[in-house]
């Protein structure tokens, strides 16, 4: 049997993620996205 794990890094200011094959733990998908807090947003109370 066969599945998928995604793990996800969020930085202040990054943002990391993997889609691994499980049971080999190969990587499936990658990708990162940078200055994602070039727009701050106040935080909702």
């Amino acid at each position: 049997m066969t599945y998928k794990i995604m793990a996800i890094n969020a930085g202040s200011s990054s943002l990391k993620f993997q889609l691994l094959n499980m049971p080999q733990g190969g990587v499936a998908l990658s990708g990162v996205g940078s200055n994602v807090s070039a727009c701050p947003r106040p935080a909702s109370r």
